[in-house]
């Protein structure tokens, strides 16, 4: 009797990790896009003076990067990208751009995001 309850488990088990699998690829290639576009505005911004500008594009992947670290039970990505939204939310609403410091502070977080999402289950 005890073999039959294993196998039924083993194979819920088996089950349940597809699709954490294929969410957790899903988060990642999500998170390479959002910090692709933010490193882009990044490696621009490095070149003008402050104060800078910060583009609806830029603030809308820093948003998504929360709500998909949410979305995929990203502990680690919820603790990063939530206190990011809502720093340049402000920061977009304002209209008062970044400064120098706030774009390597911007770099750091990026980096700190995609070593969260590529971090294996």
């Amino acid at each position: 009797m005890p073999a039959m309850t294993v196998a039924p488990a083993a194979e819920a088990a088996s089950r349940q990790t597809v699709p954490d699998d294929t969410l957790r690829d899903i988060y990642a290639r999500e998170t390479a896009a959002h910090v692709a576009t933010v490193r882009g505005y990044l490696a621009r911004e490095a070149q003008l003076p402050e104060p800078h500008a910060l583009p609806e594009d830029v603030y809308r992947a820093c948003h998504t990067l929360s709500g998909s670290s949410k979305m995929a039970q990203a502990r680690h990505g919820i603790r990063l990208a939530e206190p990011l939204d809502h720093w340049l939310r402000r920061a977009y609403g304002s209209g008062l751009g970044l400064g120098n410091e706030d774009l390597t502070l911007l770099a750091d977080c990026m980096a700190a995001m995609e070593s969260v999402a590529t971090q294996p289950g």
